[in-house]
């Protein structure tokens, strides 16, 4: 039996719900709450072309590995490297991530070795159930053949 669960890479923001009350007829409260929505640490540096161009060096840092290229498509790598990025984005500020990951030239620690193991491994089971997923809708089902 095939018990499918569904994991992701998520965006965390924190943001606080006000209720509006029915007799404000101005945009003033609107503006104030609007003010105060924060951006977590973490995604500051991070824009949508640094997240392309790690996205891509992910994908290629991959694509090298033999056991993956014998596993994987190279849509499913990208869905892999797509993951790894958007986790590291939500842990880490670019300019860290860069610095203490991305751009190292120095051998990393055991705990950032450890961190990079694990994220790999959940967004390659992440991927893997996204294949599964495809797979089943795309079974023929035996009553609507001829």
């Amino acid at each position: 039996m095939l018990v499918p669960m569904m994991v992701s890479c998520t965006k965390e923001l924190d943001l606080e719900v006000h209720e509006l009350s029915d007799n404000v007829s101005d945009n003033k409260t609107l503006e104030v709450l609007i003010e105060t929505a924060t951006v977590p640490p973490s995604t500051i540096g991070w824009n949508d072309r640094e997240i392309g161009f790690w996205k891509s060096m992910f994908w290629f840092r991959l694509a090298q590995d033999p056991r993956i290229r014998s596993r994987f498509e190279p849509k499913n790598v990208y869905g892999i490297a797509s993951c790894i990025v958007e986790t590291y984005k939500s842990k880490y500020d670019l300019k860290k991530f860069e610095i203490e990951i991305g751009n190292r030239q120095t051998p990393s620690s055991p705990e950032l070795i450890q961190e990079a193991v694990e994220i790999s491994r959940e967004c390659s089971r992440f991927e893997v159930m996204k294949i599964l997923q495809e797979n089943q809708k795309n079974e023929i089902n035996p009553d609507d053949t001829i």
